[in-house]
């Protein structure tokens, strides 16, 4: 991909979960490629809110 310009970084959080970072723009051409070689599970997301305060409760 990175041949035909598209970029992409992998990151690796704590367990089995592998992202890869990208712009807004490669996101579904990147899904499409992954979904191509076997990937199953392929989600796309995006940048959150930014922080903020709150009384409530998470639970």
């Amino acid at each position: 991909m990175r041949n035909e310009g598209i970029l992409g970084w992998y990151s690796m959080d704590t367990g089995p979960s592998v992202f890869i970072n990208t712009c807004k723009e490669n996101s579904e051409t990147i899904a499409k490629y992954l979904r191509k070689i076997g990937f199953r599970d392929v989600v796309i997301s995006g940048v959150g809110e930014k922080p903020f305060l709150t009384t409530k409760h998470l639970f």
